[in-house]
């Protein structure tokens, strides 16, 4: 890994409103990798499909993973064009 990118891998784990800053346009491939906002995020998310929704433990992270980066495009997407979620997804 090239020095500029552990520098911006350290700010991002530092500062998670960085992500999208920095272009980072989609998070690393590996979970363990996030940002401690993402995990966390991705944590509770696979904890409740586990617990409440009755899903397999791997289901419930497969399931989590895909909200959690969807919610990660999203707002990336939102922070470059400056519209929310509602905007970004009506035509026109």
């Amino acid at each position: 890994m090239s020095v500029k990118l552990k520098i911006i891998e350290k700010l991002v784990r530092t500062n998670p409103a960085m992500d999208c800053f920095v272009k980072i346009d989609e998070l690393p491939n590996d979970v363990a990798d996030w940002s401690p906002d993402w995990w966390e995020e991705f944590e509770e998310r696979a904890a409740i499909m586990e617990f409440d929704g009755n899903m397999s433990r791997p289901d419930a992270e497969h399931w989590a993973e895909t909200i959690v980066r969807a919610a990660y495009s999203l707002k990336c997407k939102e922070m470059e064009t400056g519209k929310g979620p509602n905007d970004i997804t009506k035509k026109g």
